[in-house]
C-alpha cells in the first residue's frame, strides 16, 4: 500500500519563528509564531504551528474546490507581495510605489466594499462588473449633489467625492490583475476585457480658468493669500511652498503628481526635469522656466530645511513629501482670502487643476504654436495632423525641445503677471 503524502512540514529556520510549507509548495512561508523553547532548549509549541499549517491546507483544499471570491483574489495585488507588479519589475518595466498604493486604496475603497467582493472569481462575469460600475456611478454622483448642497449652505464638506476618472481607473486596476491570472493560468478570461470604460459628461469635465488679472494677484501682488492667518491656525504657516506650487502649475503645464514629485536634484537653476513622463515614449521632459519661477525656487531652497539632492523640492521638514491635500487647502484658503469667485464667467468650476487649463488656454488665444503649447503641456503628439505637430528632424528636435520651449517663455511670462 502506497504511503500517503504528508500535507504539510514544518521548519526551525534559525530566526525565532516557525516556517511551514504545503505539500505542493516549493518553499516555506513563517507562520508567525514565536518558538517556545524549555531550559534545555527544546521547543516545546511545535504543535501550535503544526495546527497552523493543518489549518492553513484545509483552506487551500477548500478554495480550489470552491475558488476565493473577489475579494480573497485582491488581496495580494498592488500590496508588497503583488506577482503583477513583481513580474513587471523582473521585466525592467517597475510600477512606483506610488502607484501602487493608489491602485491598493481604489481597490479597497471601492471594489471591496461593494457586494460585487463576495462574488467567487470564478463565477464572475462582465455582467457583475457592469451593475458594480452603475452602482459607483450612483453613488458618485449622490455624493457631488450632498457637496454641492453643503458649498451652497456654507456647510464643512466631509466626504470627498469621485467622479468618472476614478472609476475608470479603479477598472483598469482590475483588469490587470485578472490579466495577470489569466496569464499564470489561475482564471480562464478576463472578465473586465469587455467592460468599457465611462465616457466623461462633457458639462463635467469642463474646469473654469482664470484671467491673467487673477493670476497676478496670486503670485505677484498678493502672494502672502497662499498663507494662513494666525487667528485661525495659531500661528501664520508659510505662504511660500504653496505659491510656488501654484506658479510652477500656471508656468509649466506640468501635472500636479508630476510637480509633487521633484526632488532638488531636478532643478539646475533654469529648467525643472521630469524623470517619468505620461508619455512613455519619451524617457523625461525638461521644462524652462520663467524668471518668477526661478526666484520663488531660489527663495525656497535658501530657506528650506532639507536641500540635498534627493530631498523632495515639496517637503516637511522631517523629509516627508508633501501631499495632494496639502495644496487642495492652501488653494481653497488663497480663493477666500482674494475674493476670487468659484466659477469663472462660463460656469465652469475652478480648481486647481484651473491653473494648467488657464495657461493652455491663454497660450492658444494668444497664437502660440499649438505643438510647442502641447509639449509644453506634456500631451503626446497626435498622428495625423501634420499641420499641428513638429516633425522635422525627430532627433534633432529632442535633444533641442527645451531650446524650442524657450519660445513660450515670453508669453508665459504675459500671462502670469499680466505684464501686457
Amino acid at each position: 500500500m502506497a504511503r500517503r503524502a504528508k500535507r504539510y512540514s514544518i521548519l526551525d529556520r534559525g530566526t525565532g519563528v516557525w516556517y511551514y510549507k504545503l505539500a505542493d509548495w516549493r518553499s516555506y512561508r513563517s507562520t508567525g509564531i514565536s518558538i517556545r523553547v524549555n531550559r534545555q532548549g527544546k521547543p516545546t509549541n511545535r504543535h501550535e504551528a503544526e495546527q497552523y499549517a493543518m489549518e492553513e491546507a484545509d483552506r487551500v483544499v477548500f478554495e480550489r474546490h470552491t475558488g476565493p471570491t473577489l475579494k480573497q483574489f485582491l488581496d495580494p495585488y498592488y500590496g508588497p507581495e503583488c506577482p503583477h507588479c513583481a513580474r513587471l519589475e523582473a521585466d525592467g518595466r517597475p510600477l512606483t510605489a506610488e502607484y501602487r498604493r493608489t491602485q491598493r486604496s481604489r481597490i479597497e475603497r471601492y471594489v471591496v466594499t461593494d457586494d460585487v467582493a463576495d462574488i467567487k472569481i470564478r463565477e464572475l462575469t462582465p455582467g457583475h462588473l457592469e451593475d458594480w460600475k452603475q452602482r459607483l456611478v450612483t453613488r458618485s454622483k449622490e455624493l457631488e449633489a450632498e457637496n454641492a448642497r453643503r458649498r451652497k449652505a456654507g456647510e464643512k464638506i466631509e466626504k470627498r467625492d469621485f467622479g468618472i476618472r476614478t472609476i475608470n481607473q479603479t477598472l483598469n486596476a482590475l483588469s490587470g490583475a485578472f490579466s495577470e491570472a489569466v496569464h499564470r493560468q489561475e482564471i480562464a478570461y478576463n472578465p473586465a476585457l469587455s467592460v468599457s470604460t465611462l465616457r466623461p459628461v462633457e458639462e463635467d469635465s469642463q474646469y473654469g480658468i482664470f484671467t491673467p488679472a487673477e493670476l497676478k494677484r496670486m503670485f505677484v501682488t498678493e502672494p502672502e493669500s497662499w498663507g494662513y492667518n494666525e487667528a485661525k491656525y495659531h500661528g501664520e504657516l508659510d505662504w511660500r511652498p504653496a505659491r510656488l506650487y501654484g506658479l510652477l502649475m500656471a508656468s509649466i503645464g506640468e501635472r500636479p503628481s508630476a510637480i509633487l514629485r521633484l526632488d532638488w536634484r531636478h532643478y539646475d537653476g533654469q529648467t525643472l526635469t521630469f524623470p517619468r513622463v505620461k508619455d512613455r515614449r519619451k524617457n523625461r521632459r525638461v521644462v524652462p522656466l520663467i524668471a518668477l519661477a526661478i526666484e520663488a525656487l531660489d527663495d525656497w531652497r535658501e530657506d528650506s530645511v532639507r536641500i540635498g539632492p534627493d530631498d523632495p523640492v515639496f517637503g516637511y521638514d522631517g523629509g516627508g513629501r508633501m501631499g495632494k491635500t496639502w495644496f487642495k487647502k492652501r488653494f481653497t484658503h488663497m480663493m477666500a482670502a482674494l475674493g476670487l469667485p468659484a466659477e469663472d464667467e462660463w460656469g465652469g468650476r475652478r480648481v486647481p487643476y484651473s491653473l494648467k487649463y488657464t495657461l493652455e488656454t491663454e497660450l492658444i488665444d494668444r497664437g502660440a504654436n499649438p505643438a510647442l503649447v502641447r509639449d509644453l503641456m506634456g500631451h503626446s503628439h497626435q498622428r495625423g495632423a501634420p499641420e499641428t505637430v513638429l516633425t522635422p528632424v525627430q532627433a534633432r528636435y529632442r535633444r533641442q525641445r527645451a531650446e524650442k520651449l524657450r519660445e513660450l517663455l515670453p508669453l508665459i511670462e504675459e500671462v502670469v503677471s499680466d505684464s501686457q
